[in-house]
C-alpha cells in the first residue's frame, strides 16, 4: 500500500456525513506544523492530520532518500507530551485509527514514560490488552460514523483494525530513532 491509500482515505474523510473518530484532515499545513516546530523543521514532516486539540499526526522524513510512504508516522503533540513515532507505515496507522486518536495518546503516553524511566516494568502492552475492546466500544457509542468507517477499511482498502495497537506502536517505537530525542538534538522544537 502506498499514498493512494491515503489519498483514498482524505476521499473517505470528506464524504463521511460526521464523525468517525478524533481525526481531522488539515487545510493549512504550514500553518499547523509551525505552531508547534521551528520552520527548519518543514522538510523533514508532511502532516497527515490532527486530533482536535492540535496534536498533529505526520509523515516524518528522517532518511533523505525513501519515499514518503516507507516513513514512520509520528505524533506531535500540542501540549509538548508525547512526541513518538507511532507507526511503521500507513496501513498500520489505518488499523490503529478505529480505536481514536484518545488512545493513541495514552498508549504513546504510556510508552514514552516506560522508556524515559530506569525501572522496566510491565511494557503498555500488556497493560492495554485488556483496554482495547473498551476504546472500540467506546468509539462505537461516541461517533456515529464509526462503524461506516471500520467497513470502508474492510473493504476499500483490506485492513482491519489491530489486534493490539499497544504492540504495534511499540514495535514501531523500537524499530525507528527516538523523534523526541530527535528534535531536541537538532533544535527543531518551538518553545512557548
Amino acid at each position: 500500500m502506498s499514498t493512494d491509500t491515503l489519498q483514498k482515505f482524505y476521499e473517505f474523510c470528506h464524504r463521511v456525513d460526521g464523525l468517525f473518530c478524533d481525526f481531522e484532515v488539515v487545510e493549512d499545513e504550514k500553518k499547523w506544523l509551525n505552531s508547534l516546530l521551528l520552520p527548519e523543521a518543514e522538510g523533514f514532516f508532511k502532516v497527515i492530520g490532527m486530533q482536535k486539540n492540535g496534536s498533529l499526526i505526520c509523515f516524518w522524513s528522517y532518511k533523505k532518500n525513501l519515499p514518503l510512504e516507507q516513513q514512520p508516522i509520528v505524533w506531535l503533540d500540542s501540549e509538548g507530551f508525547p512526541i513518538s513515532v507511532f507507526s511503521s507505515d500507513v496501513p498500520t496507522f489505518l488499523s490503529i485509527l478505529p480505536y481514536d486518536t484518545g488512545a493513541i495518546y495514552d498508549i504513546l503516553f504510556a510508552w514514552q514514560e516506560y522508556w524515559n524511566s530506569s525501572i522496566k516494568r510491565k511494557t503498555p502492552t500488556s497493560k492495554f490488552t485488556k483496554k482495547t475492546k473498551m476504546y472500540l466500544e467506546m468509539c462505537q457509542e461516541i461517533y456515529p460514523f464509526h462503524q461506516q468507517f471500520v467497513e470502508w477499511l474492510r473493504t476499500e482498502v483490506g485492513v482491519e483494525p489491530a489486534i493490539n495497537p499497544a504492540q504495534l506502536i511499540g514495535q514501531a517505537i523500537e524499530h525507528f530513532p527516538r523523534l523526541d530525542i530527535w528534535l531536541t538534538e537538532n533544535k527543531l522544537i518551538r518553545r512557548a
